[in-house]
């Protein structure tokens, strides 16, 4: 999945907390994406260049906003991937006018002139799309073997498709962290009252491909969540889903006096095959063999595409309709795309 990018990536970290069949020793592996995931690109040749083609849109020059920008992401996502970076100037217009003392990396004084950039890869806005259309394949064939049910896969498919396509919009994003932003600043919210730092957002410097922000160090939230339920006492050896699912079938048992013959009826169900399916495609077929026919699919889809813009290209414009001549236009990189 780490090969794929993109929506593999994302499609990785749902598998790993859904309540689908997911064998556990790949769901274990799928945990991984949620915080372990790299930076995609080589920041010179992939990643500067957005910044300085979207600050160059608004009569910017990049030199003249950061003093400097950390090649070495820290951190990465499935569309995008984070800089540490420290501004030349704080425009007036800024909201954030704190000093933070911190000893986390070589910096021993992080000022409000430090930020995170967070940048957008290139290709995402059409890799994005045309995965999506890939994982819509991959999921029909699941439901036509019966390891998924029609109805739950479809209302998954679309949260799941809704959710990242607006993941690749960075002006919802920033103005939704300006809002939590300003909230947080209410004495009368609880933010101040538990110690709840959010970073601000430097609008002048975000686009529809970068968003730059305050730069707050500390720990993971992940991290510091995992060390307060461990003070507490709560075993995490299984995982947080695990805890949660535990309680959960206690709190069921305790309250439900008919949890016993909905188990028994359960057994009937068809859906209840499903595990067994999915165990006979981890065994006999793999998943790796379906992550492969995933990206294969994903390949002749565009192949298709290429060869069909093609056509269009080479029949004379008076017999080809401008929407068609449109189209072609739109998919004249499927070629490239499918060898990426």
């Amino acid at each position: 999945m780490l090969s794929l990018k993109g929506l593999y990536v994302k499609l990785g970290q749902v598998l790993s907390v859904t309540a689908l069949p997911v064998p556990e020793p790949y769901r274990v592996l799928f945990r991984t994406l949620q915080r372990d995931v790299p930076g995609w690109e080589t920041f010179e040749d992939v990643v500067k260049p957005v910044p300085e083609e979207e600050l160059s849109r608004n009569g910017k020059c990049f030199e003249d906003v950061f003093e400097f920008v950390d090649p070495i992401p820290c951190g990465a996502a499935s569309i995008g991937q984070a800089h540490r970076a420290r501004l030349l100037n704080i425009p007036n217009t800024s909201n954030t006018t704190t000093i933070i003392n911190s000893n986390d990396n070589d910096n021993s004084r992080i000022t409000n002139r430090d930020v995170i950039i967070k940048v957008q890869y290139p290709n995402a806005k059409w890799q994005v799309p045309a995965d999506i259309n890939c994982i819509r394949g991959i999921l029909s064939i699941c439901v036509y073997t019966g390891i998924v049910d029609k109805t739950a896969a479809n209302l998954s498919f679309r949260e799941f498709s809704n959710q990242f396509l607006l993941e690749l919009d960075y002006e919802n994003e920033r103005r939704n962290l300006q809002t939590v932003y300003k909230s947080s600043l209410d004495v009368n919210a609880p933010y101040l009252r538990r110690g709840v730092v959010v970073p601000s957002v430097h609008e002048e410097y975000c686009t529809k491909k970068i968003i730059t922000m305050s730069y707050l160090p500390g720990p993971k939230l992940e991290d510091e969540a995992r060390r307060q339920l461990k003070s507490l006492g709560v075993d995490l050896s299984k995982g947080i889903k695990s805890v949660i699912k535990d309680a959960t079938q206690d709190a069921s048992k305790n309250d439900d006096p008919t949890a016993s013959k909905t188990e028994t009826q359960n057994h009937a169900n068809p859906a209840s095959y499903a595990v067994p399916i999915t165990r006979f495609i981890e065994r006999v077929i793999g998943f790796d063999t379906v992550f492969n026919l995933i990206r294969s699919s994903r390949r002749a889809y565009l192949l298709t595409q290429a060869s069909i813009a093609h056509a269009i290209d080479i029949s004379p414009k008076i017999l080809t309709p401008p929407a068609l001549q449109s189209w072609a236009t739109n998919h004249s990189t499927a070629y490239s795309q499918a060898h990426q």
